[in-house]
Formats: structure tokens, C-alpha cells, sequence
């Protein structure tokens, strides 16, 4: 990642979406919530303000998860399966 929220410290909430899921709907429901959201996508030149960080672009899911203190992956609650938690292993969480 480049310099745009380096290590994503500041957040207390990072999201990564996968299955066609819209991030823009998802950053206006925790914007309606009054969570400070930002997007990936948005190239924010600082995450210092943001609760939540929205990981929208293709390939750089092991950078938010080695910036993670924690990982749930959501799809582990349905029959379909979620992410391979051996990304999150991999990265120390």
C-alpha cells in the first residue's frame, strides 16, 4: 500500500468486501450509523479520523489483514464458505 493510510493504525474497524458487494452502500450505512468511514478506493491521504476503513480494491487484502489485530471472516457463517483463513494466519492474525 502506498502512503494513503500507511499500516491503517487509526481504525478501529477495517472491512474488506468480496462476492460483488456494493462498498459504497456499505460506507453509507456506517456513515448513517455516525461511523467516520473511509474507502480504499478514495486513496484517503490520511486514515487519523476514520473508525471505519472499507478495503475496496482488488489485492490487497493480506496488507489490511497484517494490519489487523483481529480477523471474522463473515462468509464462514453461511453454507457457502468464506475466505481461506490461512490469509489471516499468514499475516499473524
Amino acid at each position: 500500500m502506498a502512503a494513503e493510510c500507511a499500516g491503517l493504525e487509526p481504525a478501529a474497524v477495517a472491512v474488506s468486501l468480496s462476492g460483488g458487494l456494493d462498498s459504497t452502500a456499505v460506507a453509507a450505512l456506517a456513515r448513517r450509523r455516525g461511523f467516520r468511514t473511509v474507502l480504499r478506493s478514495e486513496a484517503p491521504a490520511s486514515c487519523d479520523d476514520a473508525d471505519v476503513f472499507i478495503g475496496d480494491t482488488m489485492g490487497e487484502l493480506p496488507v489490511f489483514l497484517g494490519a489487523a489485530d483481529a480477523a471474522f471472516f463473515g462468509g464462514s457463517l453461511v453454507p457457502v464458505g468464506g475466505h481461506n483463513m490461512r490469509e489471516a494466519s499468514a499475516q499473524g492474525v
